[in-house]
This record gives structure tokens, sequence and C-alpha cells, in this order.
């Protein structure tokens, strides 16, 4: 599936279930993607060094998930948005002018 394709997929599930009974807004959308970006961080810290647990895995995913969600109740062409914010990243320059990590 496409990205766009995968939006509508899990943007219609969402509502399936019963998590757009109502609006919602954009702080509340973000603040749940932050949610996993911070399981992330602790599933990759409570794995061992050698490999990744598959939670990281997951917790991942529901980055993924949580975003294409939003952006398709925002009516937002993520997979479009990805390829030009790509494009333009190829004419940056080296860590966008020596910035650090």
């Amino acid at each position: 599936m496409t990205i766009s394709e995968w939006q509508v997929a899990i943007h219609t599930l969402a509502v399936s279930k019963g998590w757009y009974d109502g609006p919602r807004g954009v702080p509340e959308l973000l603040c749940l993607i932050h949610s996993e970006v911070s399981e992330a961080l602790e599933a990759y810290r409570d794995s061992p060094e050698d490999h990744l647990s598959s939670l990281f895995s997951e917790e991942l995913a529901d980055i993924f998930i949580r975003l294409a969600d939003m952006a398709e109740y925002l009516e937002i062409d993520l997979e479009k948005a990805i390829i030009e914010k790509h494009e333009y990243n190829k004419t940056r320059t080296f860590r966008h002018g020596n910035k650090r990590c």
C-alpha cells in the first residue's frame, strides 16, 4: 500500500473504533504522537545493547499509525509532503550548516 492508502485505512479503523466521536484538536493529536515517541525511547532504553527489541519496532509502528491517522483527519497528503520535504532536504548543506546532532 502507498502511504496515502495507509492513511485512509488507519483513519477509517480509528473512526470505526470510536476515536472520532467528536472533533479532535491538533494539540491532542500531537500529544498522542509524542506519547508514542516516548514509549519508543523507553523500549530502546530497555533493549539489550546488541539488538533492538520487537517492542521498539511496535512503538515505531505506533508513531506512524498516529501520524497517518492525524494526517488523514486533517486532510493532509502525507505522501506528497514527504516527497516534497525529501527533495528539499537533498538541497541542504551538510548538517544544515554544521549543526550539532
